[in-house]
């Protein structure tokens, strides 16, 4: 199997590694990190990641609600 590998100019990822991505896909740096998806993953992990942003504020804001009681 071919590996990835690092150049001067870039990445370079293998055609075999991206096989199974059907259709259009996004390529995405965050930090360190580099998401290769198709639109409907990327999608799917927009979607989780408001879901944990909503469930975050909602149990911050109950234990500030709950700090004085016991």
């Amino acid at each position: 199997m071919s590996k990835l590998r690092q150049t001067k100019e870039g990445l370079l990822i293998p055609s075999s590694l991206l096989k199974g991505l059907i259709g259009p896909v996004s390529v995405q740096r965050e930090g360190n990190v580099l998401f290769i998806e198709s639109e409907r993953r990327q999608t799917a992990r927009g979607r989780a990641a408001r879901m944990v942003q909503r469930l975050s504020k909602l149990l911050s804001s109950d234990i500030e609600g709950n700090c004085g009681t016991s």
